[in-house]
C-alpha cells in the first residue's frame, strides 16, 4: 500500500481506493471511522459475487449505526478482509492497512 493515505472516491467520499495489478482494494478513510465510532460488527460479500457501482457490497455496524457500504465500481469480489470479522475495531485503529474491506477485480 501508498506510502500516504489514499484520498477519497469521487461521489463516495467515505470510501478511499488504490489499483494495484488490476486490483482495486477498498475502505472507510479516517475521517469517516472517526465520525462514525467504534465499530462493532462488518458483514462482508462472498468472493466471486458480481457488484454494480453503488449497489451495496455489505454492512459495518458501530455503537451509532448500521450502513451499507456501497461499491465504488461495477466488479467481482476477488477478495475480503476476514480479520475484520474477528477484529471489526481495525477500521477505526487502521482503516488505510489493516483495516482495508475488500478487494474487487473488473472483468474484462
Amino acid at each position: 500500500m501508498a506510502e500516504t493515505n489514499p484520498a477519497p472516491i469521487p461521489g463516495f467520499e467515505h470510501l478511499w481506493i488504490v489499483i494495484e495489478n488490476g486490483v482495486a482494494t477498498v475502505g472507510i478513510t479516517q475521517e469517516t471511522a472517526d465520525a462514525a465510532g467504534d465499530f462493532i460488527f462488518v458483514e462482508l460479500p462472498e468472493v466471486g459475487r458480481r457488484v454494480r457501482a453503488g449497489e451495496p457490497l455489505g454492512s459495518v455496524e458501530t455503537t451509532k449505526s448500521i450502513v451499507d457500504i456501497a461499491s465504488p465500481l461495477t466488479a467481482v469480489v476477488a477478495e475480503v478482509n476476514a480479520e475484520l470479522g474477528e477484529h471489526p475495531r481495525l477500521l477505526n485503529d487502521d482503516p488505510y492497512r489493516s483495516g482495508w474491506i475488500v478487494r474487487l477485480r473488473r472483468e474484462s
